[in-house]
């Protein structure tokens, strides 16, 4: 496998930059700002089951940062590296499973340009399938997150058969920076056919906000 690099000029064409040969399977990829820097880094997770920073250095090779490990394998729906978030601020990393467990780990910006996470914590919750997840704006309060869930429930019947009742969520997730908890600060049941979320970015909002798109 490779990790390209391409660059969009003012006019819109994309030049090719760089290609990099990686020994592994890249699950997820996200953009990481660092403060104060023209720079940003990227993380991503992989079938190896851990996350990894890594930065463009000027021999046109990527420098990997950190890496930090929590399963033996990323190929399973259990094991977080499925999905993966970043702060706008770059001040924390959610990593998650497809289904039940999801880590959060905080940023600090120690160094320029680079970047040292923390012991993660750690949230588990059944039944739960995660589907999408992005970043809101929230300015400089607490990191805020938006996921589409699907929530299953089993039930017993008369005949003792087993009925699955799945529904959608959207929820949002805050965590605080002093305390290391992540809470759910909204919840609202969505339409099953609901998929996409797309965060808002205005400037007159002054609350995390996003819209749904759905088929």
């Amino acid at each position: 496998k490779n990790l390209d690099l391409f660059e969009i000029n003012i006019n819109g064409i994309i030049k090719f930059i760089s290609s990099s040969l990686i020994f592994g399977l890249i699950t997820s990829i996200a953009k990481l700002k660092v403060p104060n820097s023209n720079k940003n880094l990227i993380n991503c997770g992989s079938n190896a089951g851990g996350i990894s920073f890594l930065k463009y250095s000027n021999n046109d090779i990527w420098v990997n940062i950190f890496t930090h490990f929590f399963g033996r394998s990323g190929c399973r729906r259990i094991i977080p590296g499925y999905h993966i978030c970043n702060d706008l601020k770059g001040r924390a990393c959610i990593i998650a499973a497809v289904e039940k467990l999801r880590f959060v780990y905080i940023i600090n910006h120690k160094f320029k340009d680079s970047g040292i996470i923390s012991s993660p914590v750690e949230i588990q919750k059944s039944n739960s399938i995660i589907t999408n997840i992005v970043a809101l704006e929230n300015k400089f309060n607490n990191p805020c997150f938006a996921t589409i869930e699907i929530d299953k429930h089993e039930m017993n019947d008369l005949s003792k058969s087993f009925i699955i009742r799945i529904s959608k969520f959207l929820v949002f997730y805050e965590f605080d920076l002093g305390l290391n908890i992540l809470v759910t600060s909204y919840l609202v049941k969505l339409n099953i056919e609901s998929h996409i979320i797309i965060p808002l970015h205005y400037e007159f909002i002054n609350t995390p906000s996003c819209l749904i798109n759905n088929n």
